[in-house]
C-alpha cells in the first residue's frame, strides 16, 4: 500500500473495539477522495501531519492531534 499510494510508511490504525454506522464528511471533508484497500471502499475524511517516524530516542511516543473537521456520526 506504501507503493500504491506513495507513502513513506503504512501503518494500522487500530484495533478498534467499536465501530460507527454511518459517516457523513462536512466543510472542507464533504468530497474526500475515495480509495479502495482490497474490496473496502473508504473516503478520506481529514489528514494529519505528523513527525511520528522522525522521533529520537527517548521521545514521546503519543502526542495529541487536533483534527478540524466537520462530521457527523451516527451510532
Amino acid at each position: 500500500m506504501a507503493e500504491e499510494y506513495g507513502a513513506e510508511k503504512v501503518l494500522l490504525n487500530g484495533p478498534r473495539y467499536w465501530l460507527i454506522n454511518e459517516m457523513d464528511g462536512g466543510g472542507a471533508t464533504a468530497d474526500g477522495k475515495v480509495a479502495n484497500f482490497g474490496e473496502i471502499e473508504m473516503t478520506q475524511r481529514a489528514t494529519i501531519e505528523s513527525s511520528v517516524f522522525s522521533g529520537a530516542i527517548g521521545s514521546k511516543s503519543y502526542s495529541e492531534k487536533t483534527v478540524q473537521r466537520t462530521t457527523k456520526y451516527t451510532f
